[in-house]
């Protein structure tokens, strides 16, 4: 047996199999390295040595490196997050009057049912309609996944704040979106924590829309840091989202780079003073 084939063993048993729930990201880079990918070193030491293997006993016809990943940030700038389908949002058409062909609606909290009669607006105005959710699961995820198919619609937006370092990191994201062809936008916290292993999102393409929320986060108050530190992580796709509610005003955003609204339910119908 050649250590290539010895690789390739360890990598199909059970055992590697327990591994990858324990380490996920450690695995995911060890399992790039054998296809000939070259990775960020992991943390662990067994991976380590797994990956010095893999370098040195390199695949004859090494994997092709991906495209390159999608700049655009659309279809989640230019859009507006409907929170509760009785919150005063039915107005599709002043929406669209003020520029935003795009609203996110809220099935976390609300059915596909309740949304009937925005939706219905929306469709007829050919305003494009995604679901967003909260998601501090797999299974969340996977709600998403059907409200999407639900909707007809080929792009979500999941919504993960302190769950990336706890119940719901990227990597279960990533594991819940294998076979799904459509867009995915990633609504989080404004400062992406540090060691949550968002590069697996960033190399799918996901678009981060980190949430400018300053009356309710400090790291907010700095919105180009924030913006740097998402980049640094991989992501070619970065559309904040900027606070509608607590009393600010759009003066106090920088609305001339691609962004999103929360919410449309705190505009009052007001949706031309808030810059798409």
């Amino acid at each position: 047996m050649t250590d290539r084939q010895a690789l390739a063993q360890l990598l199909a048993s059970k055992w590697w199999q327990g591994y990858k729930i324990v380490a996920p990201f450690d695995a995911r880079k060890v399992e790039l390295e054998y296809q000939g990918r070259r990775r960020p070193t992991p943390s662990s030491t067994y991976a380590q040595a797994l990956v010095h293997l893999c370098r040195n006993h390199p695949p004859a016809n090494p994997a092709p490196p991906p495209p390159p990943p999608p700049s655009s940030t659309a279809p989640f700038d230019r859009l507006l997050f409907l929170r509760n389908p009785r919150g005063g949002i039915e107005d599709i058409a002043a929406m669209q009057a003020a520029g935003y062909h795009r609203i996110a609606v809220n099935t976390g909290d609300h059915t596909t049912a309740e949304w009937a009669v925005v939706t219905y607006e929306a469709y007829r105005r050919s305003v494009l309609v995604m679901p967003w959710a909260r998601c501090r699961t797999p299974n969340d995820v996977r709600r998403l996944r059907g409200a999407a198919a639900t909707f007809g619609a080929n792009n979500l937006i999941v919504n993960i704040e302190a769950e990336a370092v706890t119940t719901l990191p990227p990597f279960l994201i990533h594991q819940e979106l294998v076979g799904w062809t459509g867009d995915v936008g990633l609504s989080t916290e404004a400062w992406l924590q540090n060691g949550a292993g968002w590069e697996v999102l960033a190399e799918r393409g996901c678009c981060v829309m980190p949430q400018f929320f300053p009356v309710e986060s400090q790291a907010a108050k700095d919105p180009a840091g924030c913006l740097e530190h998402a980049r640094s992580f991989g992501f070619t796709r970065v559309a904040p989202t900027y606070q509608a509610f607590g009393g600010l005003r759009p003066a106090d955003f920088n609305t001339s780079i691609p962004h999103s609204w929360y919410c449309a339910d705190d505009m009052n119908g007001n949706y031309d003073r808030w810059p798409a």
